[in-house]
């Protein structure tokens, strides 16, 4: 039974905005206050978080920061923190958010919703952190993409990164993000948070720092994993196509086809990581294939735009 003296956010990245999502919506290609200098209270602009009132008490996890940013004058510290309502002690995780936070301080429970509209397709997101996880704990950026199909919302889009390690210097960071198809989305959220609740965890004393936000555009679209996910396909904002092997044997070969399974290139000196240049392909669907030594097949469909 879950411990309701522990809120966890659990992660809807993909609903609706709003019930005018389903209709026309005129979206836009990039962040809002993606470096975190307008601030309305104590949240940064455009963005929700886990601050909030229960009764007399103040919950706040989300914090505005001047000791050192990355750039600019502020940037969101984001700490998980114990409270002591009386009635219950929840645990709240330091929670960022394009969507709403939606909290039931019933059952300490909650959930993040919605997002904005968004009708670009990046290729990766990339900023700066600093990240104090505590033992058992790790941080994590997630973005997800939708569009609206007239019935239902699909997603058709996503990217997730964890930061399970102590850094306290400002480090670059980049989330690669996987399509499923060549369509524009008509929405997105992005969730950041200083505990691991996507995994429901979050543990008192977590921090992190992020600042300078920024998404990549590029003429590769990679179809989301399924029940792959060892095999990662990704582009980089140009015309190059990267790969990484997990938790396997060394692979032994690498081909790239074309939708008919005409051969394209093929590669008997793979390694783990790697990756092609793409910019001579003309635009279409492609396949990739990866051969392990043990005589496993890892494949990975993309979209060149």
């Amino acid at each position: 039974m879950r411990n309701l003296n522990t809120l966890f956010l659990r992660l809807t990245l993909l609903v609706a905005v709003a019930t005018g999502m389903q209709t026309t919506v005129f979206g836009q290609s990039q962040l809002p206050n993606s470096n975190f200098e307008q601030w309305t209270g104590n949240k940064p602009t455009s963005w929700d978080g886990t601050n909030f009132q229960v009764s007399i008490f103040i919950i706040q996890t989300v914090f505005k920061d001047s000791v050192a940013p990355k750039s600019g004058i502020y940037n969101p510290l984001l700490e998980t923190k114990l409270f002591n309502l009386l009635v219950a002690t929840p645990t709240i995780p330091g929670i960022l958010t394009l969507g709403t936070v939606v909290m039931n301080t019933t059952t300490y429970t909650g959930s993040v919703e919605g997002g904005i509209p968004f009708t670009g397709m990046p290729s990766a997101l990339s900023g700066f952190i600093k990240t104090e996880p505590a033992a058992g704990d790790s941080g994590m950026v997630a973005l997800g993409f939708s569009k609206w199909n007239g019935t239902t919302r699909d997603t058709i889009g996503a990217g997730l990164k964890w930061f399970p390690d102590t850094d306290t210097t400002w480090q670059p960071f980049s989330v690669p993000i996987q399509w499923s198809t060549a369509q524009n989305p008509d929405s997105m959220n992005i969730i950041i948070s200083c505990s691991a609740v996507g995994n429901e965890v979050a543990v008192v004393g977590s921090k992190m720092h992020i600042d300078s936000l920024t998404l990549h555009y590029g003429s590769i679209g990679v179809e989301l994993p399924m029940d792959d996910r060892q095999f990662t396909v990704w582009g980089d904002g140009s015309h190059t196509l990267h790969y990484s092997l997990a938790g396997e044997q060394e692979p032994t070969g690498l081909t790239l086809f074309d939708l008919s399974g005409r051969e394209i290139i093929q590669s008997r000196a793979a390694s783990m990581q790697g990756q092609i240049d793409v910019q001579a392909l003309p635009a279409g669907v492609y396949v990739l294939k990866l051969t392990t030594a043990g005589g496993k097949i890892h494949t990975r469909k993309f979209v060149l735009r």
